[in-house]
């Protein structure tokens, strides 16, 4: 879910900027805490009983994106748009800790697990914009393929007992549908 700004020349040339907030619930590192689980897969609390751990994925990617829209009729305002950009991609595992019953996952131990990740993002986007002259139907429908270049950000991770230095490479393919509140001047029609 997110939102952004756009600049549109008349010359069909146009520059956005956006901000997106990541999240889901669908974890591919759920090992993670197996050093702190029972042979059953739990955590226990201090109290020496299950804790509710809850994992989730939480994130953002802000970029500037700057592209060309290939109209074609009466409204020069929608047509074909191909667009490139660059910005930051940040990721990390959210962990829930209900009630603050496992004392190994509260505030600074936490971080030892959550593999806090961001980087530089280079995107390419494709898709179709649709003005109408009504402006009650106003939208972008198309897809983008997303290329991070990231690092862990934390000192140390517990779970391995080392530091991750690695550089990762994040893929992401997305398709989109954008709702648009255009602040445009009707079109003329001829």
């Amino acid at each position: 879910i997110g939102g952004g700004g756009m600049i549109h020349h008349k010359s069909g040339f146009f520059i956005r900027a956006e901000y997106y907030f990541l999240f889901g619930n669908k974890v591919k590192e759920n090992d993670i805490l197996d050093q702190v689980s029972t042979r059953d897969n739990n955590q226990l609390s201090k109290q020496g009983i299950v804790a509710d751990i809850f994992l989730y994925q939480r994130g953002f990617d802000t970029r500037g994106m700057f592209g060309y829209l290939f109209s074609f009729g009466p409204n020069p305002n929608s047509g074909f748009t191909a667009a490139l950009g660059a910005g930051l991609l940040q990721h990390r595992i959210h962990i829930q800790n209900l009630d603050n019953t496992a004392p190994y996952l509260i505030n600074e131990y936490e971080k030892g697990y959550d593999r806090l990740t961001n980087g530089l993002n280079i995107i390419g986007e494709g898709g179709y914009r649709l003005m109408s002259d009504s402006r009650l139907i106003n939208l972008f429908i198309g897809a983008e393929f997303q290329t991070a270049y990231t690092k862990n950000r934390r000192s140390w991770n517990f779970d391995e007992r080392r530091k991750d230095d690695n550089l990762r490479i994040d893929q992401l393919l997305t398709f989109k549908v954008r709702w648009i509140v255009p602040l445009y001047q009707k079109a003329k029609n001829q």
